[in-house]
C-alpha cells in the first residue's frame, strides 16, 4: 500500500516536470520568435483555432537579428595573423576587447567547444595539445594545413 502512495507521488513529480519543461520549450519557442500556438477549450476540450502569440503583447522586447556567438568567435579570430597561435583566453580577450563578455559560468569552456567546431570546420587548426594547465593552441587554418591538424 505504501509503495503505491509512495508510486503515485513520483508519477505526480514526473508529471509536474514535464509540464515544466513543456513550458519551458515554449517559452524558448517564443522569444526565439518562432510561431507559438495557443488553443482556447471549447465545448468538451476540443481546440479551438490556433492563434500566434506576439511577443510584444507580453512586454517582450525582440532583439535585432544579433551575431551568435560562434559567428563572433568566426569574426574576431580571423583578425590574428595567418601564422600566428593564439589560445581560447586571447579568443576571449579579444571579444572582451570589442565590447562582447561571454556571460555563464564557464565561458572559457563555451568558447573551446566552439573552437572544436570550427576545427572540424576547417576554419583553424590545433597546433598543440596542451600538458598540464597549457591550453591548446590554434591558428587559421590555410589551403595547406587543412588536413594537418596534430589533434584528432
Amino acid at each position: 500500500m505504501a509503495t503505491d502512495d509512495f508510486r503515485a507521488e513520483i508519477e505526480g513529480l514526473i508529471k509536474a516536470k514535464r509540464d515544466e519543461i513543456k513550458a519551458l520549450e515554449a517559452t524558448l519557442r517564443m522569444i526565439s520568435g518562432e510561431k507559438t500556438k495557443v488553443y482556447e477549450a471549447k465545448e468538451e476540450g476540443s481546440q479551438s483555432d490556433e492563434q500566434p502569440i506576439d511577443p510584444r503583447s507580453l512586454g517582450i522586447e525582440m532583439k535585432a537579428d544579433e551575431p551568435t556567438l560562434a559567428e563572433r568567435v568566426k569574426s574576431a579570430i580571423r583578425r590574428f595573423p595567418a601564422d600566428e597561435e593564439f589560445t581560447v583566453p586571447h579568443v576571449q580577450a579579444l571579444l572582451k576587447r570589442d565590447g562582447f563578455e561571454v556571460r555563464g559560468k564557464h565561458p572559457r569552456s563555451r568558447l573551446a567547444m566552439i573552437m572544436t567546431q570550427l576545427e572540424e570546420e576547417g576554419v583553424v587548426i590545433r597546433t598543440a595539445k596542451p600538458k598540464g594547465f597549457k591550453p591548446h593552441k590554434f591558428k587559421l587554418a590555410s589551403s595547406e594545413d587543412r588536413n594537418m591538424s596534430l589533434v584528432k
